[in-house]
């Protein structure tokens, strides 16, 4: 899967509200598991209110790569949401391809750093999608809701 939005005009992602309509979502969503890589505590802190009030399981937030490895060995996310730039040495990328020698999750990528070499490095995993930063809460929502259509392909 590779899905690829352009940036258009999307507001500062720290300044999104869950819409009124949320508790629509949280009924119709498929109870997924997801695991969230994400070094910023309140980008991370505000994914995890979203795709919650829109049904998923969080499983867990890692900060590091090994966390996101050792994490996703325990539990199994069906969908990880990974920042490409990570506390310590390993980066999102390098994080998900170790994860994909044992397990095939859908990766969606939330970077700034979408173009160019580190685009390359991720093109050559499978299963991932890229969102270019900021976000915006339609993307994200349109993305996940992607990453599991193609999983029942």
């Amino acid at each position: 899967m590779s899905v690829q939005f352009a940036p258009g005009d999307p507001p500062d992602f720290l300044s999104l509200t869950m819409g009124e309509d949320e508790d629509d979502h949280r009924d119709t969503a498929p109870r997924v598991k997801l695991l969230i890589v994400e070094d910023d505590p309140f980008i991370a802190l505000h994914l995890e209110m979203l795709v919650e009030s829109w049904g998923y399981t969080v499983i867990g937030v890692c900060v590091t790569g090994p966390e996101a490895i050792t994490m996703a060995e325990l539990h199994r996310p069906e969908v990880i949401l990974s920042d490409v730039k990570l506390l310590g040495p390993m980066d999102g990328i390098e994080a998900a391809a170790k994860i994909f020698e044992r397990q095939a999750p859908k990766v969606i990528f939330l970077t700034a750093f979408h173009e160019g070499p580190i685009a390359e490095r991720m093109k050559a995993l499978p299963n991932f999608g890229i969102l270019p930063k900021p976000l915006d809460e339609a993307s994200l929502r349109e993305a996940l809701a992607r990453a599991m259509a193609s999983r029942l392909d």
